[in-house]
């Protein structure tokens, strides 16, 4: 079984829009023009994984980025983030990494605590929908909740990660999401669906034109690979949010 990956060869451009702090130089957009060549074929699914990941893990070393986020005490403000598919470490360098910046900016001095979620996210888990990363969040929800009662609990995800927060809104039921407050997802494969057991003007699915996966499907497309595009939007609005 295969997955189409088309990536256009205007991603080294695109990255020029990423949002700040984010370091750019004309090696890394070399690099993401050629990570564009090698996917404008068919990829095998067994192989997905291994080109995603090593891709990522360059990026992440040349900009700097620590994907991998686990929280240390109590916060002013925690998010709680499931990566996308193949995603390094446990919040991604696409998408996770960059909101995280974003946050911390825009939370102007308070503290900011962040939890990556540690489900497998593998290409089988987005085809089948698997429940695993759902129960972990809610669980994570949960002992967030117990163990720093004050903090300001952020929701966040990204690609089949947003399916993770979807299930796990479901899976913690209105007493445990009434702590949640806000929910952010980028690349949505879920998005013409509402997020359970939250207000929906508590919720932000960032979704770029053209992005298929926003539409369940399994092309990954330029619009998917961007939205450090939207980090700051995102965090203005979960800002809007906190109390």
């Amino acid at each position: 079984m295969k997955l189409s990956f088309v990536i256009a060869t205007a991603l080294s451009l695109q990255y020029q829009t990423l949002a700040a702090p984010i370091k750019r130089n004309l090696e890394v957009n070399a690099f993401l023009a050629k990570i564009a060549d090698y996917f404008h074929v068919d990829v095998a699914i067994e192989d997905v994984c291994n080109i995603i990941t090593d891709g990522e893990s360059l990026l992440a070393a040349a900009f700097s980025i620590d994907a991998t986020q686990n929280l240390s005490g109590c916060s002013d403000v925690t998010l709680l983030f499931a990566r996308g598919t193949c995603d390094d470490g446990n919040i991604g360098a696409l998408v996770g990494a960059p909101f995280v910046d974003a946050l911390r900016t825009a939370l102007n001095g308070r503290s900011l605590g962040v939890q990556g979620i540690d489900y497998p996210a593998s290409v089988d888990g987005y085809l089948t929908n698997e429940p695993q990363g759902g129960q972990l969040m809610a669980t994570t929800i949960r002992n967030t909740i117990d163990q720093c009662p004050n903090t300001q609990i952020i929701l966040g995800g990204y690609s089949q990660g947003g399916m993770v927060v979807h299930n796990a809104a479901t899976d913690a039921g209105s007493d445990l999401m009434s702590s949640i407050s806000s929910v952010v997802i980028f690349g949505d494969p879920f998005s013409h669906q509402a997020v359970d057991n939250i207000d929906s003007s508590r919720v932000l699915i960032e979704c770029h034109a053209g992005d298929d996966i926003c539409n369940d499907g399994d092309l990954i497309l330029l619009q998917h690979l961007t939205y450090a595009d939207k980090a700051a939007e995102a965090a203005s609005f979960v800002v809007s949010k906190l109390s």
